[in-house]
């Protein structure tokens, strides 16, 4: 199964990379994530299981865990039914 795509540089990006971009580009919606996460008990689950795991299955996302990548992190539904971490675009890996 294909978790990833590769980006610019040949390297496959990681879920991990994701939540640090948001870090890096939107503090805000970063703090938010995290808030909404452990609003719900999910971000010790999300922080600890999920992002270390380069290799996730996207399909076993937790609904809220789910619904905040999708809102806060960019990704699709379709991310998740195809079990694919979209790449970054051209625009927001120049930033």
């Amino acid at each position: 199964m294909k978790t990833g795509i590769l980006g610019m540089n040949g390297v496959k990006t990681t879920l991990k990379d994701h939540y640090e971009h948001l870090k890096e580009t939107n503090k805000e919606s970063w703090n938010e994530l995290n808030a909404d996460l452990a609003r719900h008990d999910f971000l010790k689950n999300f922080t600890r299981s999920i992002l270390p795991n380069e290799d996730y299955n996207l399909r076993k996302t937790p609904s809220w865990i789910r619904s905040c990548m999708i809102k806060y992190m960019g990704f699709t539904h379709d991310d998740f039914d195809n079990n694919v971490i979209p790449s970054f675009s051209l625009e927001t890996q120049a930033a």
